[in-house]
């Protein structure tokens, strides 16, 4: 196993200890539960009878795929509006990126009803938050390496 996939295992089982947003697994889901906790707004219709297989987003390829591709587009925004910011501190600049990131990846969740952060918890917030962060801190302090 490469780091990247040690990483991933890492990352998810600290997801899944913060009781973060689909991280947690319903072993003990019965029958009568599965609809209000899978399809809570009835979306999929009437399912009795019915086998249904339920595919995870979270910590799958799309996933990845869709953070770096979140990743790139924040960065790429941000060296082509940097120039024009001159007075925005380094530190706050970090801070807007960190945040830009975390509303393009959360807010299509929102918008498409896949989640609710009004269930998310403190933890759940807190996991989000600070990769989110972290990204944009490493983001803007490598722009202004480059920069110099």
């Amino acid at each position: 196993m490469d780091e990247i996939a040690q990483y991933h295992i890492k990352r998810w089982k600290a997801l899944a200890e913060a009781n973060a947003l689909f991280t947690r697994p319903f072993f003990d889901l019965t029958a009568a539960e599965a609809p209000g906790r899978l399809d809570p707004e009835g979306r999929l219709g009437d399912l009795a009878g019915k086998n249904v297989l339920c595919l995870a987003g979270g910590g799958g390829r799309q996933s990845a795929l869709l953070g770096f591709v979140n990743g790139l587009s924040t960065g790429a925004a941000y060296g082509l509006v940097r120039s024009q910011l001159d007075d925005l501190p380094v530190p706050l600049a970090g801070i807007v990126v960190g945040l830009t990131a975390m509303a393009a990846s959360d807010l299509p969740l929102v918008a498409a009803r896949a989640s609710n952060p009004k269930t998310w918890g403190v933890s759940g917030w807190l996991a989000d938050l600070i990769p989110h962060l972290i990204y944009g801190f490493v983001t803007v302090a490598t722009y202004e390496a480059l920069a110099e």
